[in-house]
Protein backbone atom coordinates (compact mmCIF):
# COMPACT_ATOMS: atom_id res chain seq x y z
CA UNK A 1 0.00 0.00 0.00
CA UNK A 2 1.68 3.29 -1.19
CA UNK A 3 0.72 6.54 0.75
CA UNK A 4 0.75 10.66 0.65
CA UNK A 5 -0.76 12.42 3.60
CA UNK A 6 -3.70 9.73 3.95
CA UNK A 7 -4.48 10.00 7.38
CA UNK A 8 -8.29 10.27 7.22
CA UNK A 9 -8.60 6.91 5.49
CA UNK A 10 -5.29 4.97 5.79
CA UNK A 11 -5.95 2.72 8.70
CA UNK A 12 -9.69 1.85 7.02
CA UNK A 13 -8.17 0.17 4.18
CA UNK A 14 -4.72 -1.58 6.49
CA UNK A 15 -7.81 -2.42 8.49
CA UNK A 16 -9.71 -4.36 5.76
CA UNK A 17 -6.38 -6.42 4.85
CA UNK A 18 -6.32 -7.64 8.63
CA UNK A 19 -10.14 -8.26 8.06
CA UNK A 20 -9.52 -10.54 5.04
CA UNK A 21 -10.51 -14.47 5.15
CA UNK A 22 -6.95 -15.52 4.07
CA UNK A 23 -4.47 -14.58 6.74
CA UNK A 24 -1.02 -15.98 4.41
CA UNK A 25 -0.17 -12.21 3.88
CA UNK A 26 2.38 -9.05 4.44
CA UNK A 27 1.63 -5.58 4.25
CA UNK A 28 4.20 -3.13 3.17
CA UNK A 29 3.18 0.96 4.17
CA UNK A 30 5.59 2.37 1.49
CA UNK A 31 5.43 6.20 2.50
CA UNK A 32 5.84 8.21 -0.46
CA UNK A 33 6.78 11.56 1.45
CA UNK A 34 4.00 12.28 3.28
CA UNK A 35 3.39 15.40 5.92
CA UNK A 36 0.57 14.60 8.19
CA UNK A 37 0.02 12.27 10.72
CA UNK A 38 -0.19 8.73 8.44
CA UNK A 39 3.29 8.59 8.88
CA UNK A 40 3.44 7.69 12.43
CA UNK A 41 0.03 5.88 12.05
CA UNK A 42 1.69 3.51 9.36
CA UNK A 43 4.61 3.23 11.49
CA UNK A 44 2.39 2.28 14.54
CA UNK A 45 1.13 -0.43 12.97
CA UNK A 46 4.46 -1.96 11.71
CA UNK A 47 5.71 -1.46 15.49
CA UNK A 48 2.31 -3.46 16.82
CA UNK A 49 2.36 -6.28 14.11
CA UNK A 50 5.99 -6.83 13.23
CA UNK A 51 5.45 -10.17 11.83
CA UNK A 52 2.80 -8.97 9.09
CA UNK A 53 3.39 -5.38 8.69
CA UNK A 54 6.07 -3.23 7.36
CA UNK A 55 6.89 0.55 6.77
CA UNK A 56 9.09 2.01 3.95
CA UNK A 57 10.32 4.56 2.97
CA UNK A 58 12.16 6.55 0.22
CA UNK A 59 15.75 7.98 0.94
CA UNK A 60 15.64 11.02 3.36
CA UNK A 61 11.46 11.00 3.30
CA UNK A 62 11.19 12.17 -0.07
CA UNK A 63 8.00 12.47 -2.51
CA UNK A 64 8.89 10.37 -5.47
CA UNK A 65 5.46 9.50 -6.68
CA UNK A 66 3.15 6.63 -7.15
CA UNK A 67 5.76 4.57 -9.89
CA UNK A 68 8.30 5.04 -7.93
CA UNK A 69 6.48 4.20 -4.41
CA UNK A 70 5.21 0.72 -6.09
CA UNK A 71 8.61 -0.39 -7.05
CA UNK A 72 9.50 0.25 -3.56
CA UNK A 73 7.04 -2.09 -1.96
CA UNK A 74 7.83 -4.75 -5.41
CA UNK A 75 11.11 -4.63 -4.32
CA UNK A 76 10.87 -5.43 -0.33
CA UNK A 77 8.17 -8.29 -1.26
CA UNK A 78 8.90 -11.72 0.26
CA UNK A 79 5.26 -13.16 -0.93
CA UNK A 80 4.58 -15.23 -3.96
CA UNK A 81 2.01 -12.81 -5.13
CA UNK A 82 1.24 -8.99 -4.92
CA UNK A 83 -1.89 -7.05 -4.89
CA UNK A 84 -1.96 -3.31 -4.66
CA UNK A 85 -4.50 -1.32 -2.24
CA UNK A 86 -4.60 2.53 -2.50
CA UNK A 87 -4.65 3.85 0.81
CA UNK A 88 -8.41 5.37 0.41
CA UNK A 89 -9.56 2.03 -0.76
CA UNK A 90 -10.80 -1.41 0.72
CA UNK A 91 -10.37 -4.99 0.11
CA UNK A 92 -13.69 -7.11 0.59
CA UNK A 93 -13.44 -9.63 3.30
CA UNK A 94 -13.05 -12.77 0.30
CA UNK A 95 -10.61 -10.38 -2.19
CA UNK A 96 -7.20 -12.65 -1.30
CA UNK A 97 -8.95 -15.59 -0.61
CA UNK A 98 -10.60 -16.22 -3.89
CA UNK A 99 -7.82 -14.62 -5.93
CA UNK A 100 -5.53 -16.88 -4.64
CA UNK A 101 -7.35 -19.63 -5.13
CA UNK A 102 -7.97 -18.67 -8.53
CA UNK A 103 -4.08 -18.12 -9.45
CA UNK A 104 -3.18 -21.66 -7.96
CA UNK A 105 -6.08 -22.93 -9.85
CA UNK A 106 -4.77 -21.92 -12.82
CA UNK A 107 -0.90 -22.03 -12.83
CA UNK A 108 -0.38 -20.77 -16.27
CA UNK A 109 -2.02 -17.36 -15.72
CA UNK A 110 -0.06 -14.43 -14.46
CA UNK A 111 -2.56 -12.42 -13.09
CA UNK A 112 -6.18 -12.68 -11.85
CA UNK A 113 -8.57 -9.70 -11.55
CA UNK A 114 -12.23 -8.58 -10.72
CA UNK A 115 -14.72 -6.04 -10.76
CA UNK A 116 -14.62 -2.70 -8.56
CA UNK A 117 -17.66 -1.52 -6.54
CA UNK A 118 -17.20 2.17 -6.56
CA UNK A 119 -18.44 3.34 -3.00
CA UNK A 120 -19.91 6.74 -2.59
CA UNK A 121 -22.03 5.89 0.33
CA UNK A 122 -19.46 5.95 2.83
CA UNK A 123 -20.17 9.61 3.38
CA UNK A 124 -23.58 8.08 4.90
CA UNK A 125 -25.52 10.81 2.97
CA UNK A 126 -28.65 9.65 1.63
CA UNK A 127 -28.07 11.32 -1.74
CA UNK A 128 -24.51 9.64 -1.71
CA UNK A 129 -26.41 6.51 -1.29
CA UNK A 130 -27.93 5.62 -4.56
CA UNK A 131 -24.15 6.76 -6.57
CA UNK A 132 -22.86 3.05 -5.62
CA UNK A 133 -22.52 0.60 -8.36
CA UNK A 134 -20.22 -1.96 -9.38
CA UNK A 135 -17.84 -1.64 -12.16
CA UNK A 136 -18.27 -4.40 -15.24
CA UNK A 137 -14.43 -5.44 -15.74
CA UNK A 138 -14.39 -8.82 -14.95
CA UNK A 139 -17.68 -10.13 -17.17
CA UNK A 140 -15.15 -11.66 -19.18
CA UNK A 141 -16.48 -9.51 -21.94
CA UNK A 142 -14.81 -7.82 -24.85
CA UNK A 143 -13.86 -4.82 -22.71
CA UNK A 144 -12.22 -7.32 -20.79
CA UNK A 145 -9.93 -8.15 -23.13
CA UNK A 146 -8.74 -4.54 -24.94
CA UNK A 147 -8.23 -3.68 -20.98
CA UNK A 148 -5.90 -6.25 -20.04
CA UNK A 149 -4.52 -5.98 -23.80
CA UNK A 150 -4.41 -2.48 -22.51
CA UNK A 151 -2.36 -3.11 -19.43
CA UNK A 152 0.33 -5.52 -21.32
CA UNK A 153 0.79 -3.08 -24.13
CA UNK A 154 1.78 -0.26 -21.84
CA UNK A 155 4.12 -2.66 -20.25
CA UNK A 156 5.89 -3.89 -23.11
CA UNK A 157 6.31 -0.42 -24.55
CA UNK A 158 7.67 0.82 -21.23
CA UNK A 159 4.90 3.43 -20.37
CA UNK A 160 3.79 4.02 -16.85
CA UNK A 161 1.54 0.96 -16.07
CA UNK A 162 -1.92 1.44 -14.72
CA UNK A 163 -2.94 -0.26 -11.64
CA UNK A 164 -6.19 -2.00 -10.37
CA UNK A 165 -6.62 -2.54 -7.42
CA UNK A 166 -9.01 -5.25 -7.53
CA UNK A 167 -6.07 -7.23 -9.30
CA UNK A 168 -3.52 -9.59 -7.81
CA UNK A 169 -0.44 -10.63 -9.40
CA UNK A 170 2.19 -13.20 -9.26
CA UNK A 171 5.40 -11.21 -7.91
CA UNK A 172 7.48 -13.16 -11.40
CA UNK A 173 4.79 -11.17 -13.73
CA UNK A 174 4.61 -8.16 -11.78
CA UNK A 175 8.46 -7.30 -11.39
CA UNK A 176 8.56 -7.76 -15.40
CA UNK A 177 6.12 -5.38 -15.84
CA UNK A 178 7.14 -2.76 -13.12
CA UNK A 179 10.47 -2.99 -13.68
CA UNK A 180 10.60 -2.83 -17.30
CA UNK A 181 12.05 -5.96 -17.87
CA UNK A 182 9.50 -7.25 -20.76
CA UNK A 183 9.32 -10.39 -21.72
CA UNK A 184 11.26 -11.59 -25.01
CA UNK A 185 8.32 -11.71 -26.99
CA UNK A 186 4.40 -11.18 -26.87
CA UNK A 187 3.96 -15.15 -26.38
CA UNK A 188 5.99 -15.21 -23.36
CA UNK A 189 3.34 -13.00 -21.47
CA UNK A 190 1.66 -14.26 -18.52
CA UNK A 191 -1.71 -15.16 -19.09
CA UNK A 192 -4.76 -13.61 -17.03
CA UNK A 193 -8.23 -14.84 -15.48
CA UNK A 194 -11.12 -12.81 -14.58
CA UNK A 195 -12.75 -13.69 -11.14
CA UNK A 196 -16.67 -13.42 -11.05
CA UNK A 197 -17.11 -11.79 -7.46
CA UNK A 198 -16.16 -7.98 -6.56
CA UNK A 199 -12.60 -7.86 -4.67
CA UNK A 200 -12.64 -4.05 -3.69
CA UNK A 201 -13.92 -1.38 -2.91
CA UNK A 202 -13.23 2.56 -4.27
CA UNK A 203 -14.96 5.87 -4.50
CA UNK A 204 -12.79 8.09 -2.13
Amino acid sequence: MIFLNAEAFIQEAIQSIFAQTEDRWELLLVDDGSTDRSTVMAQEFAQRHPDKVRYVEHERHQNLGMSASRNLGIANARGNYIAFLDADDVWLPNKLHEQVAALEAHPEAGMVYGPTQYWHSWTNKREDREKDFQGDIGGGGPRDVDVMRSLMDEAWEGRKVRVTICRITRLSSTIRIFMRSPPASRSATPRWTPARLPSCRRGR
